[in-house]
């Protein structure tokens, strides 16, 4: 919900910049400018919906062949812009995004109260202005039929009959103050302005969090008004006299009604509608015009490559394509362990990639980002291959949970031969020699409250167990005396298996051992019912 806001309020900045350069633009050509308003409310909605939704199909290229179908579905979410993505803006920490996801939930409900409230206010002050609009008379101004109200107008009010309402002041007036303000009104009414206003009203109800919506709202209520200048100006009324009538309106305050078409503004607003009408276009007024006309399409396309929550994320890699010879550079197998062997990565061909698996464990495909940088997509990780030219890899880097893990290439031999002994041991069933010692002695220094013997674990295996110990000590002390060691198995990996009873409970652990009976491998969980 956070970053779905961020983005539909940068979308809606951008746009709303956009409109108000074509709204320039318009007006050095004395054209109308409701509609570059109106279009930006609706592209603020709609945008966002399409680009993060909407898969478009691309065409075939004539007098190309493929060997795949030329043309394929290509979501718009994925070719905006990575740099301009809100997820960036919060932090590039996805620790600090989670954060801000927990408030997803407060502000979707926020969000249906603030539109639900919305919609409740405006309805009330439909039925307010209702009851009002049958209190007032109707009377003729002009041969035009208008409401008589004591402090309220010059305004259109109604949405499915809108009439035009004046203030009795306006009754009073000298004929030429009457003529511009009918004129004004009735023009709003034959424009369909106050629909418009309604419409654009009840859009914001759906997003009334998105402030550039707001303003842009503000800005479509000063060019209808702008609009409705001009045409009445157009229509015969002297310029200068109808600026007058304007002032002597905006100096009557009127009741407050909502947001209706209304004649009067703020004195500022009120004062550049009159500079517009008097002033005269500027010398250059075709090529400013022209150059606002492209810094807002500049805008457009700056809000179209704005990136979804949605659109790929900025650490996802590109994958590329490589040849079959490249690929089979690479096949082969790679040592893990020093000095001995502990494991074996498989590296092979599978389709158009390339497949790793490390011995006991399920195989992954890996997908080029370089000709020698690759990445699984299942988990966070990438391998580097050492390569000279076009000979075959050396070794590969694992670059993996901040650790990088060099493998060496292994002997075909070698490494047939090592997968041949663990497979002939786990057949058997048959420990390794000093498995079960290595993990009564682990236990037994844990149930006194002392550390494990870090000297008989490999640097790593001690590493990960010193992070760990505070709460390894608490878990495996609250069960009591060890108990006794029972055998289960050997693991695909060539880890021992053991069922380590407590005084009040039990533990499955994995333990393996090198040839010089270091701990190489460990790992503790619940055991089976």
């Amino acid at each position: 919900m956070v970053l779905w806001a961020l983005y539909v309020i940068a979308v809606s900045a951008l746009v709303g910049a956009a409109a108000l350069c074509a709204e320039r633009a318009a007006r050095l050509r004395r054209a109308p400018t409701r509609w570059h308003w109106l279009a930006a409310i609706l592209a603020s909605l709609m945008m966002p919906i399409l680009i993060s939704s909407v898969s478009v199909q691309a065409p075939a290229i004539p007098g190309i062949t493929t060997a795949r179908p030329a043309a394929r579905a290509v979501a718009l979410r994925s070719v905006t812009s990575i740099p301009l993505s809100p997820q960036g803006w919060i932090s590039d920490s996805n620790a600090r995004q989670n954060n801000w996801r927990s408030f997803d939930s407060i502000l979707e409900n926020v969000w249906r109260f603030g539109s639900a409230a919305m919609l409740l206010i405006l309805l009330v002050q439909a039925v307010l202005l209702a009851a009002r609009k049958r209190r007032w008379p109707r009377e003729q101004v002009l041969s035009r039929n208008v409401l008589l109200s004591t402090n309220v107008g010059p305004a259109i009010v109604g949405f499915l009959r809108p009439c035009v309402v004046i203030p009795a002041w306006v009754k009073s007036a000298p004929p030429q103050i009457q003529r511009a303000v009918i004129a004004h009104e009735y023009a709003h009414l034959e424009a369909r302005d106050p629909l418009l206003l309604t419409a654009a009203l009840f859009a914001l109800v759906l997003v009334p969090w998105n402030l550039p919506l707001w303003w842009q709202l503000h800005r479509l209520r000063h060019a209808l008004e702008v609009d409705c200048d001009a045409r009445v100006v157009r229509s015969g009324h002297d310029v200068v006299l109808y600026s007058e009538t304007l002032i002597a309106v905006g100096e009557r305050q009127s009741a407050y009604l909502g947001a209706i078409a209304a004649m009067s503004e703020s004195p500022s607003l009120l004062e550049q509608r009159i500079k517009i009408m008097l002033g005269e276009p500027a010398r250059w007024w075709k090529v400013s015009a022209a150059l606002l006309v492209c810094l807002s399409l500049v805008f457009v396309g700056a809000a179209a490559q704005v990136s979804p929550p949605n659109a790929p994320s900025a650490g996802v890699p590109q994958e590329i394509t490589l040849d079959a010879a490249t690929l089979r550079r690479y096949v082969g197998f790679y040592k893990i362990g020093e000095p001995e062997i502990e494991a074996v990565m498989t590296v092979a061909v599978s389709g158009t990639q390339l497949s790793t698996q490390i011995t006991g464990q399920q195989s992954a495909n890996i997908y080029a980002q370089t000709p020698t940088h690759f990445f699984p997509k299942a988990v966070e990780a990438t391998i580097d291959f050492v390569t000279d030219g076009n000979a075959p890899a050396t070794a590969l880097t694992l670059h993996q949970n901040g650790r990088d893990s060099t493998m060496p290439r292994l002997n075909d031999a070698l490494a047939i031969r090592f997968n041949a002994e663990l497979a002939a041991r786990i057949q058997s069933n048959t420990p390794r020699a000093g498995s079960e010692r290595a993990a009564r002695d682990f236990f037994a220094h844990i149930t006194h409250g002392q550390p494990p013997d870090y000297s008989r674990m490999s640097p790593e295996i001690a590493a990960l167990t010193r992070q760990q110990e505070p709460r390894l000590v608490d878990a495996v002390g609250s069960l009591g005396a060890l108990q006794g060691i029972t055998f289960q198995g050997v693991g695909a990996g060539g880890a021992d298996a053991f069922i380590v009873k407590f005084l009040s409970g039990a533990l499955l652990v994995h333990i393996k051992l090198d040839s010089r009976g270091i701990i190489n491998g460990f790992a503790l969980q619940q055991p089976p019912p």
